[in-house]
């Protein structure tokens, strides 16, 4: 079992990721219910794309798009990969990982889609960089 005293800010997400998960881990909890969740959202793509009558490749944008919305948000809520998620910010260049991130719903959309805009991407990092200094 992994502790935050067991050097896990010495591992990388390869090695995170890569170990298998037990229900005594404490990633546990946050991969069911982002799993969870990604099942419940997954359910709703199939009438979504018969209502609007968009192409696979649309639809799998628009669900990747809302499945990393769904992990940016469930995974600060969980007490473990917030731990995690400061430690990794705090190591390394915090606007910079932060714009990332929240700019990856948007860029999995465009690239699912095909809807990219440089003035959407300029609002969104607009909107997003004063964030972190709050």
């Amino acid at each position: 079992m992994w502790g935050l005293g067991s050097g896990l800010a010495r591992r990388t997400i390869g090695q995170v990721v890569s170990k298998k998960l037990t229900r005594g881990d404490p990633w546990w909890p946050f991969v069911a219910l982002v799993g969870v969740l990604a099942c419940v959202l997954g359910a709703v793509v199939p009438p979504f794309i018969s209502r609007y009558r968009m192409p696979v490749r649309s639809a799998v944008g628009v669900y990747c798009c809302f499945l990393l919305m769904l992990v940016l948000v469930v995974a600060p809520g969980m007490p473990f990969t917030r731990e995690w998620i400061q430690k990794q910010i705090a190591r390394r260049r915090k606007l910079a990982i932060l714009l990332s991130c929240w700019c990856l719903p948007y860029l999995a959309y465009a690239a699912g889609t095909g809807d990219w805009r440089w003035t959407a991407m300029v609002r969104l990092l607009a909107v997003a960089a004063p964030a972190p200094s709050i």
